[in-house]
C-alpha cells in the first residue's frame, strides 16, 4: 500500500466512523446513547486485506446515504455488517481452512439444532412483554412489546434487557427500525451447554426486570 493511499484509508476510516457514530446516536432512545462506547482507531490499517481507495469510498458514501435515510426517520440504526464483508484476500484465505473446519465440526448442522434447542426455551418462558421469537439459526429475534394485543413497541424495555444481559456475561443488542428487538447471534460453535446458560441468565433477567 502507497504512502497515499495509507493517508486516504485513514481519513476513510475515521469518516466512516464518524458517519456511524452520528447516524446511530441520531436514531438510538435517551437510554441507548447512554449506554453506548464507540472506539475510533483511524491509524489501523489492514494492508494485508487487500483493500483499496474504492473500497473505502464505497464505504463511505453508503454510510453517508444510510445517514440521510436516518436522518429522515425511515429506518432504525446502522448496524455495520463488517462479519459478514469481504474481499477477494479473505475468501481465498479462509475458503480452505475456514470451510474445512465447517464441514468436519458440522457447525451448520449443529448451529440449526442448537439454534431451535435456544428458540424452543425461550418460547417457553413466560413474558408479558416479549411478543414473539424468531429467527433461523443461531440468528434470534425477540420482540419487545408494552402490550401483547396491540403490539405496542418498547423500545426502552428492550435496552434494559440487554443491558442486564451483559451485566451476566451475555453480549446481545438491540434492533429492528424501532430498536424494540433483542436481537442473538452466538458464534457457529455455540453449543446446547452454552444455551442452557444463556436460558437460565435469560430466565433470571425476566423476573428481575418483570
Amino acid at each position: 500500500m502507497t504512502r497515499r493511499a495509507v493517508r486516504w484509508s485513514r481519513l476513510a476510516l475515521a469518516l466512516v466512523s464518524a458517519a456511524t457514530l452520528a447516524a446511530s446516536a441520531a436514531a438510538a432512545p435517551t437510554e441507548a446513547r447512554h449506554s453506548m462506547t464507540w472506539y475510533v482507531h483511524e491509524d489501523l490499517i489492514d494492508a494485508g486485506a487487500g483493500r483499496d481507495l474504492a473500497y473505502y469510498e464505497t464505504l463511505i458514501e453508503s454510510r453517508l446515504l444510510e445517514s440521510d435515510i436516518l436522518a429522515q426517520g425511515h429506518q432504525g440504526p446502522i448496524d455495520t455488517p463488517c462479519c459478514v464483508s469481504f474481499d477477494p484476500v479473505s475468501v481465498t484465505t479462509f475458503s480452505g481452512a475456514g470451510l474445512d473446519v465447517i464441514e468436519t465440526e458440522k457447525l451448520q448442522q449443529r448451529a440449526a439444532e442448537v439454534g431451535s434447542y435456544l428458540r424452543d426455551g425461550l418460547g417457553k418462558i413466560e413474558c408479558e412483554a416479549m411478543g414473539d421469537v424468531r429467527g433461523n439459526g443461531l440468528f434470534i429475534g425477540l420482540d419487545w412489546v408494552s402490550d401483547r394485543e396491540t403490539k405496542e413497541p418498547d423500545p426502552q424495555g428492550s435496552i434494559r434487557v440487554v443491558n442486564r444481559l451483559k451485566d451476566k456475561g451475555f453480549l446481545t443488542s438491540n434492533a429492528g427500525a424501532l430498536f424494540n428487538v433483542v436481537k442473538l447471534r452466538p458464534p457457529l460453535v455455540f453449543a446446547r451447554e452454552q444455551a442452557d446458560q444463556f436460558l437460565d441468565a435469560f430466565e433470571e433477567t425476566i423476573r428481575e426486570l418483570y
